[in-house]
């Protein structure tokens, strides 16, 4: 088991937080976290484009 200070440092090294590391429904926490900063420059219309879109890509998988 990692000590506190170990799990906090590796943390900040891959900067994201400790409720991203435990979080189990994250894949990839670090790029999710980026394109949620995007996501909130956008206006509502362009935020359901984007929804859209997603949900044009994911809807064979």
């Amino acid at each position: 088991m990692p000590s506190v200070e170990n799990l906090l440092n590796f943390c900040e090294y891959f900067n994201i937080s400790l409720g991203e590391f435990f979080e189990e429904q994250f894949n990839y926490p670090v790029e999710y976290r980026t394109i949620i900063q995007e996501l909130n420059k956008l206006d509502t219309i362009e935020l359901q484009t984007v929804t859209d879109l997603l949900k044009l890509i994911t809807a064979n998988k």
